[in-house]
């Protein structure tokens, strides 16, 4: 027996594998034998039996197990043994404890079990959760069911659309295919298509966490929900769903209220131009016009403009066609769809007739609705906008509408214009010393330009190139805006009323020294904020090919 026993223990110690397999069989016994000992107590069950029986039963496995020169065969002897002493004790309990509590082991129990851990980890490995009211986390739904494809859709575009900083998600559904996009920085990145009947459960999924009508296909609908993700914390997707005979179409805008919450100080305005508007803007009446091509900011700019007046001092009020953004305090009006611009511009005359401190319109000027403005303007702050390509084509625009120069003139006191741009990624971008002939192109004098940035969307760690973890490879991260300001006073009226444009710019050149739009563009292209690419891209109108820097 000794040499056997010798034999054993040398081929044991010269393992490493196989003292932790017996360690980690130790360990799951002392689990198991802490439970029967608790089981006992609870059950007054008698301990003077079992303890000894199963450390009997323990010592003499263990002890096989160490003599045995096959360990594969000695670990086999001691699991059986180990686990025959617990069925003895289930089947010497079972009879002495209520019904419910009987331990039982069946397929049907050992499928929940399986079924029990799989959802554990499911909840575990989840990127993003719904948030219910009462701001608890809501559980995932089961994988390989219907619910459980719908929420790891859900989890790809969340993934791709945080850590971009995107604001948007649409999703089309016809009968033949389903295509899905996220919109970053003004740039729609294609998504992998979904099958439609995939996307239709998608869908409802949102809309039943949003409280909205999943029977209704047609009508629009808005809801609201939140989400969290593991690394990018709680947002809100507020939803807009529509459909058409022929596909249903889902918006989910990404945290929108924050676009709104922005004051004068964050628009982006150069300092020579906030310093000219602030004082027009203290001032009470007066139409501001805002303008900017379709797609750049214009609805957001206006309700930036809007927070400059305490809604619980002042009577605030919107007439939008839909309410893009709501502010607590503000008496919010919406215009039936399909109200055409006379009807505006009478339900606009109503309204100015309750006489409201402020007013913003929440669609692009009419002739009907502009001329139905400029007789009040002048003692009610207005704000409008106008999808023009600059100040001044916004301003002859206006003129063109009301058909008569004094009178809008006298009704406007200022005109903004603005383009946004991307904002490079400060982690990743690239600093250059650009070529002094190009430099000369663009007005910039080479002596005062020492060094330009361009995207990059790569860092360099450990001598190795990678991909930005801050902007995802995009070589930009989030919009600036870009404005041209135009103040308007007496002399300026004067011009206007006598269609002196040309005199007009001179004038606001050299009393005003105002920016034009390409020289504020140019500023943030000097102090790194974004690129000549960029730039050139949003007063050209060119737009390269999304998912590239430029």
């Amino acid at each position: 027996m000794m040499p056997i026993l010798a034999q054993a223990e040398s081929v044991f110690l010269l393992s490493f594998v196989k003292p932790v397999i017996v360690l980690l069989l130790l360990l799951g016994w002392a689990r198991l034998f802490a439970m029967v000992d608790q089981d006992l107590d609870y059950y007054l069950l008698p301990k003077w039996m079992w303890h000894p029986g199963l450390m009997g039963v323990a010592l003499l496995a263990f002890w096989l197990l160490l003599i045995t020169p096959f360990f594969i065969l000695g670990l086999l002897v001691a699991i059986i043994l180990l686990g025959g002493g617990f069925v003895a004790y289930a089947t010497f309990r079972n009879p002495r404890v209520p019904e419910p509590a009987r331990w039982r082991i069946s397929i049907d129990r050992l499928r929940g079990m399986v079924g029990q851990i799989q959802y554990a980890q499911v909840q575990k490995r989840a990127t993003v959760a719904f948030i219910a009211a009462d701001s608890t986390r809501k559980d995932v739904p089961a994988p390989n069911t219907p619910l459980g494809e719908a929420h790891a859709k859900l989890e790809e575009l969340i993934d791709f659309a945080l850590p971009r900083g995107a604001d948007r998600i649409d999703l089309v559904v016809s009968a033949q295919k389903a295509r899905a996009s996220v919109m970053v920085d003004g740039f729609s990145y294609e998504q992998p298509d979904l099958p439609p009947k995939a996307a239709m459960t998608l869908v409802n999924y949102l809309k039943t966490n949003a409280r909205m009508d999943t029977e209704d296909l047609r009508k629009k609908q808005q809801g609201d929900v939140t989400i969290e993700s593991v690394d990018k914390g709680r947002h809100v997707l507020a939803l807009v769903t529509q459909g058409s005979p022929t596909e249903l179409r889902l918006t989910a805008h990404i945290d929108p209220a924050k676009l709104s919450a922005r004051g004068l100080d964050q628009l982006g305005l150069l300092s020579a131009q906030r310093q000219v508007l602030e004082p027009v803007m203290g001032q009470v009446g007066g139409l501001v016009l805002i303008s900017a091509p379709p797609s750049e900011g214009l609805t957001t700019t206006l309700y930036c403009m809007l927070h400059l007046h305490d809604p619980y001092l002042h009577n605030v009020t919107t007439l939008e066609d839909e309410i893009a953004y709501q502010v607590e305090g503000v008496e919010h009006q919406v215009v039936e769809p399909g109200t055409e611009n006379a009807q505006l511009a009478r339900r606009v005359t109503a309204t100015l007739r309750r006489s409201p401190q402020v007013l913003l319109i929440g669609r692009p000027l009419s002739p009907e609705v502009a001329k139905a403005l400029v007789h009040e303007a002048r003692s009610v702050r207005v704000y409008a906008g106008v999808q023009q390509p600059d100040a001044f084509g916004a301003l002859a625009a206006m003129v063109k509408m009301i058909g008569e120069p004094q009178t809008a003139a006298a009704a406007m006191t200022a005109v903004i214009a603005q383009r946004l741009a991307r904002t490079l990624c400060k982690t990743c971008r690239q600093a250059y010393r650009p070529d002094a002939e190009a430099l000369r192109k663009l007005n910039l004098p080479p002596e005062r330009v020492g060094q330009l940035y361009k995207a990059s969307g790569k860092v360099t760690v450990n001598n190795r190139q990678i991909v930005c973890p801050d902007c995802a490879g995009m070589g930009y991260r989030g919009r600036l805006a870009i404005f041209e300001v135009m103040t308007l006073d007496d002399q300026a009226r004067v011009y206007i009323s006598q269609g002196q444009m040309d005199q007009l710019r001179a004038y606001l050149r050299k009393q005003q020294k105002m920016i034009w739009l390409q020289e504020a563009a140019l500023s943030k292209v000097i102090d790194g904020s974004t690129s000549i690419g960029e730039v050139n891209r949003v007063l050209t109108g060119v737009r390269p090919a999304p998912g590239g820097v430029v």
